[in-house]
């Protein structure tokens, strides 16, 4: 069975899909959730990891999450976003193994389609465009 950290809020609001994916696969995954303030936490060590928003923007969680990272036998830490670079802490664990993974082009095609909307916007001029209805 896998460890993973994840914080609550990202399970609970994710956790049927997780299930229904990890069920396919006949993969077994215990998912433990940080405390994102300084209350007491024991954990058993962990393999796996997902650095979402609420723990990176916690002082506290971040610190945490990067304690129990680091620790041996970890093997793999997700991040949901593309930019990993900010993050001193992780090249250490990548010298020694550990995988980092991106969500990388996860919603390029919105952000594609939203661009070109926007630029399609200007070259018709809509911000000069009066919105008002002929009475």
């Amino acid at each position: 069975m896998i460890t993973a950290l994840m914080s609550r809020n990202v399970y609970e609001e994710f956790a049927p899909r997780i299930q229904a994916l990890l069920a396919e696969s006949g993969t077994q995954v215990q998912f433990i959730h940080p405390p994102l303030d300084d209350s007491p936490w024991d954990i058993p060590p962990v393999q796996a990891a997902f650095l979402t928003l609420d723990i990176r923007h916690s002082a506290a969680g971040l610190k945490r999450f990067v304690d129990h990272i680091s620790k041996p036998g970890f093997q793999v830490v997700h991040f949901p976003g593309s930019g990993v670079s900010q993050h001193k802490w992780l090249e250490p664990l990548m010298a020694r193994g550990v995988r980092a993974t991106t969500s990388t082009g996860a919603n390029a095609e919105s952000v594609a389609t939203t661009a070109l909307t926007g630029l399609l916007m200007l070259a018709r001029r809509a911000d000069r465009k009066s919105t008002r209805l002929n009475s």
